[in-house]
């Protein structure tokens, strides 16, 4: 039973790295997804309102580098002060690459986002970063805390998890930063990586980890973090997504 659940989740990681691999070669044609990325922005262009935008920007931030620093540094303070070292190790690992890779992808493909927003490495687009990050935090967190939770409550788990994923990617598309394919990208090569860590994760036995404890410091850190952002940040960051009009690619 353990050799064919490892067999299915290898079979999951190869079909991920060719989706990967595959909107990395679409997005870099042009032409393919340019008309569903051209689609999906104007959409969202017309729709946007003042209020919206400010609704947008400060949900956006579930996926920052703020707030996932705030979650990996609280859940791993847990798994270091209970010991679980195997955990910690493997929390550490997603985070390294959910930072660095994106970044070094950007820095490689020079695809642009589809308005002006920032500046050097950041000025290009895909795979998304908010989109890698929250994928590979959200959902790695997700399946740790599963680990120490009853089958009632993983869906739970997931489901919440799955929503601020979402949620993230909607803000990014909305704002204007992302192009449809830029998140699919992120999305794609961070799950490609949550897989990866859980395959590697259970080739050994390890302790039931402590998800109410997890649970707890996730709460308090994205409470602070939201504090923090909505009175030390959220004004700059507003002013950064403003539009004076709106934007239609054609």
């Amino acid at each position: 039973m353990k050799s064919r659940h490892l067999s299915g989740a290898l079979l999951l990681l190869i079909t991920l790295a060719l989706l990967f691999c595959g909107v990395v070669y679409l997005a870099l044609r042009g032409d393919v997804l340019a008309r569903m990325d051209n689609a999906v922005f104007n959409a969202l262009q017309t729709w946007r309102e003042p209020w919206t935008d400010q609704a947008m920007v400060a949900l956006t931030q579930l996926g920052s580098l703020y707030t996932i620093g705030a979650l990996f540094a609280a859940a791993g303070a847990v798994l270091l002060w209970r010991r679980h070292w195997r955990a910690a190790w493997h929390w550490l690992a997603a985070h390294g690459f959910a930072v660095v890779v994106p970044l070094a992808l950007k820095q490689i493909l020079h695809l642009p986002r589809p308005l002006d927003l920032y500046t050097g490495v950041s000025a290009y687009g895909f795979p998304s970063a908010h989109a890698t990050m929250s994928m590979v935090s959200y959902g790695f967190f997700a399946w740790l805390v599963a680990q120490g939770t009853g089958k009632p409550w993983r869906w739970t788990v997931y489901g919440a998890a799955g929503l601020i994923i979402m949620i993230v990617i909607v803000s990014r598309l909305y704002l204007g930063a992302h192009w449809l394919s830029d998140v699919l990208g992120g999305l794609t090569l961070g799950l490609f990586w949550v897989t990866l860590l859980t395959i590697s994760y259970r080739r050994r036995a390890c302790a039931r980890l402590p998800a109410r404890a997890l649970g707890v410091a996730a709460l308090l850190a994205l409470l602070l973090s939201a504090i923090w952002y909505l009175t030390q940040r959220h004004a700059q960051e507003a002013q950064r997504y403003t539009l004076s009009e709106v934007y239609i690619v054609r």
